[in-house]
């Protein structure tokens, strides 16, 4: 298929194109339909991730004619002789050899750009909003819940990008337990002490789930593939990352109060995911990359 390239100012189109999806899932999450992560993880893909693939040389062509002469010659039996069968595979043999060669020295490995790189803007600095140190107290909301609040955190696996929600119920008898994004929080500011900003890399790269016990991390860029890649927008594969699953899982962690152990009612994960389009929106926007992003990381 020929191409040609394209003009400067389609970037521009498409981000906004891509911007105007991001936002509408945006929008439905906040409502309550937190599966929309997924598409918001997708659209995350799109602006950041840079692909390299291989290419062929048309020689390619030539050795797969060449592999297919040979096994209908042997699969015929037209040759009479053992020393012309010989002959004859050796010099067929040695073709294959000489185009395998060719095509490997001419097979080139290509990037498909992120719609971010093909703009230039991954040279801007990303906001970073992973708690640190991973035991510091955060983001956690306790309503009608008696606890210490140090002790309560030191049994749980770092998930860096959420907070959580505990509200005790029925005159403190029951509870509710939820992970929420962590810029929904009432004190969350971007002058915090452990947000900063980093380089692309860095910050993609940056490790927001972790258990210790289990020896398990993702970053940024694992939870952007794995669910774009993998599960459910893009493909579905048949098998799954052992580490993506168990952070997933909505009882990652377990609470006890009141002689009840509960699960979150959602998961981490799409909280997360939330918490990254965040943080991408914000940075587009402190760098006048976009139109100003309000408390929501949505465009005013």
């Amino acid at each position: 298929m020929k191409k040609i390239q394209r003009k400067e100012e389609e970037y521009n189109y498409i981000l906004n194109q891509q911007l105007h999806f991001l936002f509408k899932s945006i929008k439905d999450f906040d409502n309550g339909d937190e599966i929309e992560a997924i598409r918001i993880a997708g659209h995350l893909r799109t602006l950041l991730h840079d692909t390299n693939y291989s290419t062929f040389s048309k020689d390619s062509k030539s050795l797969n004619k060449a592999k297919n002469i040979k096994q209908k010659i042997l699969e015929k039996g037209v040759i009479k002789t053992k020393k012309d069968f010989n002959k004859l595979q050796s010099s067929i043999n040695s073709l294959i050899d000489t185009l395998e060669n060719q095509n490997n020295s001419k097979k080139s490995k290509k990037k498909s750009k992120s719609l971010l790189s093909l703009l230039n803007y991954k040279n801007i600095k990303f906001i970073d909003t992973s708690i640190k140190p991973r035991k510091t107290f955060a983001f956690v909301n306790f309503v009608d819940i008696d606890i210490d609040p140090l002790n309560y955190h030191k049994r749980m696996p770092y998930v860096g990008l959420v907070g959580k929600n505990i509200v005790g119920i029925k005159n403190k008898t029951d509870f509710h337990f939820s992970f929420f994004p962590s810029f929904k929080h009432k004190v969350f500011n971007l002058n915090i002490d452990f947000i900063n900003t980093l380089n692309f890399d860095k910050w993609r790269n940056t490790i927001v789930f972790s258990d210790a016990n289990l020896k398990l991390e993702l970053s940024r860029k694992d939870l952007i593939l794995s669910i774009a890649n993998i599960d459910g927008y893009a493909h579905v594969d048949d098998e799954i990352p052992i580490k993506y699953l168990f952070f997933k899982q909505p009882d990652i962690i377990k609470l006890n109060f009141f002689n009840k152990i509960k699960e979150a009612e959602n998961n981490a994960i799409f909280s997360s995911i939330r918490q990254i389009a965040f943080e991408v929106l914000i940075s587009l926007e402190k760098a006048n990359k976009i139109h100003k992003i309000n408390n929501n990381g949505k465009t005013k």
